[in-house]
């Protein structure tokens, strides 16, 4: 894979512009080519070692990375922290991504494979967005660290809990006994509404939004399009 490099002059100050595996990167604002040159050349020795440049070998396998890793948190991190993070590197890193895949070498589809091996776990959804995180922290180290940016890990979607959770209610259907016996206990203006209210399926603000122009005595058929509040007594068209 082919290493896209580029330096020049912008305004009076030099830069050089490097780019490798689909990443780029640019430093600018030195006072001479010489300066930039020699930039350029110790940014590539940081990330690539003394490989061939036209083969891309960096030297540094994902597992390299994670002891390395390891290492850099023990000395900057509480003892906590860092052993929570050891336990993490063989039971989690390691199993994501592929330990004997050179850094160079990883594409968009390891990234994509870590997530989808992190959403099998079985742990709900926040304790795999924090394991998502600490994936991220880990490449931003390798960023800061060794100027080698793997930008399609930060691509990656938060998880989240789809399932929609209903609440079973208890639901009381009205038998017909039941609604002959109201009936027969209900004055002339109840006993019109309720029945038409069975008879129609209409709901309640449907029914206070009839009007005498709603009903069609000849065709013996009921038109409605409004419906109102019972609480507000405001209306508004269905």
């Amino acid at each position: 894979m082919p290493i896209y490099s580029y330096n020049g002059k912008r305004g009076k100050s030099y830069f050089f512009k490097f780019g490798i595996n689909g990443a780029y990167y640019l430093r600018r604002g030195f006072k001479t080519k010489k300066a930039a040159l020699e930039a350029e050349k110790d940014f590539k020795n940081k990330l690539l070692g003394d490989c061939d440049p036209w083969k891309v070998i960096v030297r540094l396998k994902f597992k390299d990375i994670v002891n390395k890793y390891v290492e850099y948190c023990f000395s900057t991190m509480k003892i906590t922290t860092a052993s929570d993070i050891k336990r993490q590197a063989s039971s989690f890193y390691l199993k994501a991504f592929n330990p004997e895949k050179y850094l160079y070498q990883m594409t968009p589809a390891d990234a994509n494979k870590a997530w989808k091996y992190i959403q099998t776990l079985k742990i709900n959804e926040t304790t795999k967005n924090k394991k998502l995180r600490s994936v991220k922290q880990l490449f931003t180290w390798v960023r800061d660290t060794y100027g080698y940016y793997y930008a399609a890990i930060y691509t990656l979607p938060n998880f989240k809990d789809y399932q929609i959770k209903r609440v079973k209610q208890k639901k009381d259907i009205l038998e017909v006994g039941e609604l002959i016996q109201i009936l027969r206990r209900a004055t002339p203006y109840y006993y019109l509404a309720i029945l038409t209210m069975y008879i129609y399926g209409y709901r309640l603000g449907e029914l206070l939004g009839l009007k005498v122009d709603s009903i069609d005595f000849n065709k013996r058929t009921i038109e409605n399009y409004q419906s109102i509040s019972f609480k507000t007594g405001q209306g508004y068209f269905i």
